[in-house]
């Protein structure tokens, strides 16, 4: 009898141990999947800040330089030391040059950020929105950089705006 008593015992054991290790692994997935769209959109958030500053270095360098059609955009490490060295194409308002397409705004990532399309493992959807059928204003054309559910950023063309979304 003493034999049945034990199994019983292991089995009401080894079931407490196994509802107390689903519930710990259910705690922690369900706070992983939680806090996932808020580390998408923190990673997104410094993807658009270093846009938005190799657009700027880009712009003040073709300035400083005349005005020319390209430029070599060279990036610095804390130390001063170079780390990278990217052609980009100026428009002729100063602003990194996008052809308007898709493709365009890919290879605008690619020549600002000198980074495939990746953001956290996810791939970062490039997509040229024509500002003639946003707003009727040519001026207003845009790429739009994103996860596929989420946060984005958008450049504008013309301008050189980099604006972040709230999601």
């Amino acid at each position: 009898m003493s034999t049945n008593s034990d199994q019983s015992q292991r089995l009401f054991m080894g079931l407490v141990i196994f509802i107390i290790i689903a519930i710990f692994m259910s705690t922690l997935v369900w706070y992983v999947s939680e806090s996932e769209p808020e580390v998408n959109k923190v990673a997104m958030n410094v993807a658009a800040d270093s846009f938005t500053t190799s657009v700027v270095n880009a712009h003040w360098q073709w300035r400083a330089e005349g005005n020319p059609n390209r430029i070599i955009l060279i990036e610095y490490n804390r130390a001063q030391q170079e780390v990278d060295r990217r052609p980009v194409t100026m428009s002729h308002l100063g602003w990194p040059k996008v052809e308007p397409s898709r493709e365009g705004c890919e290879q605008l990532w690619k020549s600002i950020l000198g980074l495939p399309l990746k953001i956290q493992g996810f791939k970062v959807k490039a997509n040229y929105y024509n500002g003639l059928d946003v707003s009727g204003k040519i001026l207003d054309s845009f790429c739009r950089f994103s996860i596929a559910v989420g946060p984005y950023f958008d450049y504008k063309v013309y301008t050189g705006v980099v604006t972040k979304s709230d999601a």
